[in-house]
């Protein structure tokens, strides 16, 4: 893959530095880069490091001195340097029928990936630390709007399978708790009383008002 930039991050050192989507990384410390993975290699193992950028825009060259932020990296499980720049995609243009098949077949794929992080959690693969609320929401709502409107539309379309998913979770104060409770009642033929009702829903408030505690913890001392 060429070191010609894709989508980037408003506000970031890239895009401070006066990079645009389509320039071609030149060199780094005087260091002629020849593929993406160069340039990436170079940025991550550079976190707060300032690197001389040369880059050519259109036909004129340029220069900077571009200093990549620190991120912890939870995959690699160390800290790494990054200039907000994606790489660079194609953009393929689908028919309806098309689009709608792939929409399906994304959003399938997105269900099987949080069901698969769900049993992680549970087997404790991952740590419930990695659990987020509002809070997390709002500053990935916020980052993704500086990659663009379509990763703030894809952000959102995460999120909304993420709480149809959770809102199906057997709690009582959840739809998915409604539906397990209407389901024993069919087989009893007989509807629980009042009082038991009463009592099941302020449990499941009780285990929701638990988790919003929880999850808000993790956001303010993440």
């Amino acid at each position: 893959i060429p070191p010609n930039l894709g989508t980037l991050k408003i506000n970031s050192p890239a895009h401070k530095a006066g990079m645009r989507e389509g320039d071609r990384i030149l060199a780094i410390n005087d260091q002629p880069i020849r593929s993406w993975n160069e340039m990436v290699d170079i940025v991550r193992g550079s976190p707060g490091i300032p690197l001389d950028f040369v880059w050519r825009n259109s036909e004129t060259e340029l220069t900077a001195q571009i200093t990549p932020e620190r991120l912890y990296d939870p995959i690699a499980r160390d800290t790494i340097g990054q200039i907000g720049v994606f790489v660079p995609h194609a953009r393929r243009f689908l028919t309806v029928p098309n689009a709608f098949r792939l929409a399906i077949t994304r959003t399938i794929d997105l269900i099987g990936y949080i069901f698969d992080i769900f049993h992680k959690l549970f087997t404790r693969q991952i740590s419930a630390r990695n659990l987020g609320g509002p809070i997390a929401i709002f500053r990935l709502s916020t980052e993704s709007a500086q990659w663009g409107f379509e990763r703030l539309l894809m952000f959102l379309v995460i999120i909304s399978i993420n709480l149809g998913i959770i809102n199906l979770v057997p709690l009582p104060a959840l739809d998915g708790g409604h539906i397990v409770m209407g389901t024993i009642e069919g087989i009893r033929r007989k509807r629980f009383s009042r009082k038991t009702r009463i009592v099941i829903q302020q449990i499941g408030y009780a285990l929701l008002l638990l988790l919003i505690i929880f999850v808000t913890f993790n956001d303010i001392t993440r």
